[in-house]
């Protein structure tokens, strides 16, 4: 081995070696408080072990770690984010217990507030799209209205199981203007089913140029994606 090759392996077991030291420094948070602490640390392995451990926190964790959301250092808000979503995926799992997923489910949806900041109300419907059901429709079809959310409302209503979703976006389609109507058509058309096809025919016959046109060309993409999943 040449000595600049040597070099270079001594700088990286150096490093290797430094960054299990810092990791090891971190154990695992025991509650709720302590994975707030650790996702606040200035130390990423700190922050690393809180993420890592997320999982294991329920519905209560939620607020506490939603509100680092607005932290000044970005890093900690990546955490924040990283570890409600791994609360949320273990929640949702195929074996997860149903009532522990629907604590969950509900914990999103009291995150749905105007006063909340924006980021946190666009993860809050993103994640219900994952572990949410018919209970939490009303709550989120609150945020159809708003240009800035309905498309991340919209996307979970669509993923939620049963009727409702869709029944909360026709109800909303009707008096929607300009890009509201447009994310709302385009909704629409992911769902199956006749209610959904009839409503887009509806809308493609509006007086308003935008509104028709886009539910003609939602018509067509569903109809190609309908034909070619037979």
């Amino acid at each position: 081995m040449t000595k600049p090759m040597r070099v270079v392996m001594m700088a990286i077991g150096c490093g290797l070696a430094a960054f299990a030291a810092q990791s090891a420094v971190a154990d695992a948070p025991e509650s709720v408080d302590e994975l707030v602490e650790m996702l606040s640390s200035d130390d990423g392995a700190v922050r690393l072990e809180a993420r890592n451990n997320a999982a294991e926190f329920g519905p209560e964790a939620v607020e506490p770690v939603t509100a680092l959301f607005d932290h000044d250092d970005r890093n900690v808000y990546i955490a924040a984010k990283w570890s409600l979503r791994n609360m949320v995926h273990h929640s949702a799992r195929p074996d997860a217990d149903e009532a522990d997923q629907a604590a969950m489910a509900e914990a999103l949806a009291g995150l749905l507030d105007e006063d909340q900041p924006e980021r946190v109300v666009h993860e809050a419907l993103y994640l219900l799209g994952l572990c949410g059901t018919e209970d939490q429709v009303p709550a989120i079809a609150e945020w159809l209205n708003d240009s800035a959310t309905v498309d991340a409302a919209a996307a979970a209503l669509v993923r939620i199981p049963g009727d409702a979703g869709l029944e909360a976006m026709l109800d909303a389609v009707d008096g929607a203007e300009g890009d509201v109507a447009v994310s709302l058509i385009h909704a629409i058309a992911q769902e199956e089913g006749a209610a959904a096809r009839d409503r887009l025919e509806e809308l493609a016959e509006s007086d308003d140029d935008t509104i028709a046109e886009a539910a003609a060309k939602a018509l067509s993409i569903r109809d190609l994606r309908v034909d070619y999943e037979g």
